[in-house]
């Protein structure tokens, strides 16, 4: 099979793209290929993605500053996210030197973008529904040989929950240790004065990334 040719479209999906290199995605296969989402059609009559994200993502709706687009390698080239509209990324923070943006892609999905900004362009990718979001966040893990993140982004007025197992980085992220291997999945309560958060929402697990 053509490496060049594959594609996946399940609902959740983390995709790595490195040059000649490991990738790992959710579904614990390892990818060394440039992979993309196959967008699906947008009628006119569809509402306004930023609309429709606003009320649980207030930082999508905002304007875009310097910080908030992508590097060249994720915009344009072999390596480019296909499945991102650039013009709604924004950052959210960054954590040991991996940064970590939220963007719609073009079929109105959110996805959290993640840049392990080492020398050989290590990037990762994860999109969710409306639906999925308001009830599990948006997870990603990214990994190879030497180096890991684990990051959650969530809804707003979950971020200042307290769990002993998630360090806020940002705006709407937190991270968590990739290598302690979760056993369960992790559950988030709103916080207090957050009225877009209504109910708990139970976060992705994860494996360790030696099991990959």
């Amino acid at each position: 099979m053509n490496p060049e040719s594959l594609e996946q479209t399940p609902a959740r999906n983390t995709f790595s793209r490195r040059k000649a290199a490991i990738a790992a995605s959710l579904c614990g296969v390892a990818l060394t290929a440039v992979v993309s989402l196959a967008p699906s059609a947008v009628s006119a009559s569809s509402p306004d993605p930023v609309e429709t994200w606003k009320p649980v993502l207030g930082l999508i709706a905002t304007s875009q500053g310097q910080l908030d687009h992508l590097p060249s390698y994720l915009v344009s080239g072999e390596q480019a996210f296909e499945s991102v509209d650039f013009s709604t990324t924004h950052a959210l923070g960054s954590t040991n030197g991996t940064k970590l943006w939220a963007a719609l892609s073009p079929d109105g999905r959110l996805c959290v973008i993640v840049d392990m900004n080492d020398s050989v362009q290590l990037a990762g990718l994860s999109c969710s529904t409306p639906e999925e979001f308001a009830t599990a966040g948006l997870g990603i893990q990214v990994a190879d040989r030497s180096k890991a993140v684990q990051a959650y982004l969530l809804p707003d007025g979950y971020v200042n929950s307290s769990h002993p197992e998630l360090i806020p980085v940002g705006t709407n992220v937190v991270v968590a240790d990739p290598y302690a291997g979760q056993a369960n999945k992790l559950t988030l309560s709103p916080g207090q004065n957050s009225a877009p958060a209504s109910a708990p929402i139970t976060l992705l697990a994860f494996p360790a990334p030696e099991a990959f």
